[in-house]
């Protein structure tokens, strides 16, 4: 399955091939137009809760790093979950995403820089 930026290529090119003629160019680009922003998450570090001090964990989770460990194996938290949309996430990551959203009520476009991962996979 292509990406929408590689549709968005392809289209560029046929346009300017003359495959495709101007009517046609703008209605399939338009199609091809990602619902959600395309913020920059592969600028930022990725999300490693061993890396995290217990105090930013105590911050962002309300959970020392141990106890968020420990709540993965109490509750049988699978190792990697599957989104409504195919996406596989890491199961440390996505319960760690869970806890973040019950600590502090914020928008899952500002958990970005911490999880680096697009927008998408978190519903937007």
């Amino acid at each position: 399955m292509s990406s929408i930026r590689e549709n968005r290529t392809s289209l560029l090119c046929a346009f300017d091939s003359g495959v495709i003629n101007e009517e046609e160019f703008v209605l399939l680009y338009d199609i091809n137009t990602a619902k959600s922003r395309d913020l920059p998450y592969r600028n930022y570090e990725h999300f490693d809760l061993y890396n995290l001090m217990d105090n930013e964990c105590k911050a962002e989770f309300r959970f020392y790093k141990n106890n968020v460990y420990n709540l993965m194996e109490v509750l049988h938290l699978p190792d990697q979950f599957t989104c409504y949309n195919g996406l596989k996430i890491d199961g440390l990551k996505g319960f760690c995403i869970l806890l973040k959203r019950f600590a502090y009520p914020c928008r899952y476009l500002d958990m970005i820089t911490r999880f680096v991962r697009p927008s998408a996979l978190y519903g937007n």
